[in-house]
């Protein structure tokens, strides 16, 4: 494969993301489009991948955040990404932007801090059910997959799109670059077509508050250094990757504005509205406090909203982020 058609690493890029993601505390349809995402094990198991270099003056990542919002008539659960966009500033990197489902968490949030017992902990329920969570998508290669139709299994099927939460694209970063506080040495450009290595994406089920499940990916590691495939393969790999900005399709404000107000049961399904947030406000969902959010509506209040268990920014991975895919 011709040098120009892919570009190296960027350690620079990598450090500063991982140093980003260790600082801080619905746009898909159709099966044949689901069939490009990675499927890891339902349950304990491992999935070998490869992740491809990125094309010259292309991205080694795509970064969004993603909304769940749940239809109470249907109980179908949709992904919205988030139009806030990571900016930097005199304070490091920051989600900023306008986001009218940003601003109801953040609404829900403030009221519960005034309250206590079983009405904070509904409030701050509801706040974690719509929290925009990170996700990070990458070009790959499976190495060994199970069709689902036919049960053949398949070697260096893809390119596919893998996508994983902050805390598995924090250990890609690593690898990267390497963490000078743990003493954890750096593998170098891993998405390297010679010397690069696989990831072993290793999922093992945990448990969390009040018996929920949880994955868990601690365990996932790149494997020793080869060559990611032939001079013909690789040529063929880059040529067919995803654009993976093109994934971060993002609805209109009005489009946010209405699919809240479905998910508080507010209206139906195509029914509109050209209310503003004050209506979520008064919602049947939120307490009784009416304290406003002031503006500009402050960061995600990611120090002081913990999130339901030491899994939570991965709950949207694998087969649950799957099958809200599926429902779409």
């Amino acid at each position: 494969m011709a040098k120009s058609e892919y570009e190296g690493v960027d350690l620079a890029e990598m450090q500063h993301e991982y140093e980003r993601v260790n600082a801080e505390p619905g746009a898909f349809g159709g099966d044949d489009f689901l069939e490009k995402f990675v499927r890891l094990p339902e349950r304990n198991g491992f999935t070998l991948l490869r992740i491809l270099p990125r094309k010259r003056g292309g991205n080694h990542f795509c970064a969004t955040r993603v909304h769940t919002l749940t239809n109470p008539t249907t109980k179908k659960k949709r992904t919205y990404h988030c139009p806030k966009v990571l900016v930097k500033t005199d304070k490091g990197e920051r989600w900023q932007g306008e986001c009218i489902i940003c601003k109801y968490y953040g609404d829900l949030w403030q009221k519960s801090e005034s309250l206590s017992g079983k009405a904070q902990e509904d409030l701050q329920n509801q706040a974690r059910a719509i929290k925009p969570v990170e996700r990070y998508y990458y070009n790959v290669i499976v190495r060994s997959e199970k069709d689902p139709k036919t049960g053949e299994i398949k070697s260096n099927v893809g390119p596919k799109i893998y996508s994983c939460g902050k805390t598995v694209h924090a250990k890609i970063c690593r690898a990267f670059c390497g963490d000078v506080t743990t003493g954890e040495k750096a593998l170098g450009d891993i998405t390297h077509p010679i010397d690069g290595r696989d990831f072993r994406v290793v999922k093992a089920i945990t448990k969390g508050g009040g018996g929920a499940e949880y994955p868990n990916y601690d365990n996932s590691k790149f494997d020793e250094v080869g060559p990611a495939g032939s001079p013909d393969e690789l040529t063929s790999w880059i040529e067919n990757m995803t654009d993976l900005q093109s994934l971060r399709a993002l609805k209109t404000p009005d489009e946010l504005k209405h699919a809240l107000r479905v998910h508080l049961g507010m209206v139906k399904e195509g029914e509109s509205s050209d209310d503003d947030l004050e209506e979520f406000r008064n919602a049947g969902h939120t307490a009784s406090a009416q304290s406003r959010v002031s503006e500009p509506i402050r960061e995600e209040l990611s120090v002081s909203t913990p999130v339901a268990s030491s899994g939570g920014d991965e709950i949207l991975a694998d087969d649950d982020f799957m099958k809200e895919l599926e429902g779409m």
